[in-house]
């Protein structure tokens, strides 16, 4: 099997990592352990294939941990989305309209705040994406309930995702945004 540089970055191995397991130097791995935060240990290898291995369980459980955290949200969201559904059977008027505004209430009044979220999007922090993901969804969740706790309107944020990209995309794909979003789930 060939390997090339490219589909070694997502699991960030560089061509340093490489000639220094040649060289017979360790080399420095981040490990993701669940208790406590991130460290890095500095670790001799055999063999590239060995590096790869690591670094490919370290991806592995990180994107393993990011997926459980969005499947718990879509869960959540799922259940809100039964519980209108049966609202809306029944005739629960009330229920349903409360539903239909908070999902759909857009922005009002003068105060307002916007922010604009800058992402690395290239190949190497793919891993990260998800990960960014879950954290706006945390972030929409704290600031909703600090405005609420205030008597401000929870529509008064706005974020906008911008995210660059490796300089070999396509040009119209080099730098993407989107639109302003009070919903984390839009």
């Amino acid at each position: 099997m060939i390997l090339l540089d490219d589909d070694l970055e997502k699991f960030q191995i560089e061509k340093s990592d490489i000639q220094n397991i040649k060289d017979g130097r360790p080399v420095t791995v981040r490990c993701v352990d669940r208790g406590t935060n991130d460290a890095e240990v500095t670790k001799r290898y055999e063999c590239v294939y060995d590096l790869l291995h690591d670094k490919r369980m370290s991806f592995s459980e990180t994107q393993y941990e990011a997926n459980t955290k969005y499947v718990q949200q879509a869960k959540e969201r799922h259940r809100i989305s039964q519980r209108f559904l049966l609202s809306l059977e029944s005739g629960n008027t009330n229920s349903v309209s409360t539903f239909l505004i908070q999902e759909n209430k857009g922005v009002e009044g003068t105060l307002s705040s916007r922010t604009i979220c800058l992402m690395d999007a290239t190949g190497s922090m793919s891993h990260l994406l998800q990960k960014s993901k879950n954290t706006v969804g945390t972030m929409f969740e704290r600031v909703s309930l600090i405005l609420k706790e205030n008597k401000i309107d929870e529509d008064s944020f706005e974020v906008q995702f911008v995210v660059y990209r490796n300089y070999n995309s396509r040009e119209d794909k080099i730098l993407q945004h989107s639109p302003w979003e009070t919903k984390h789930d839009n």
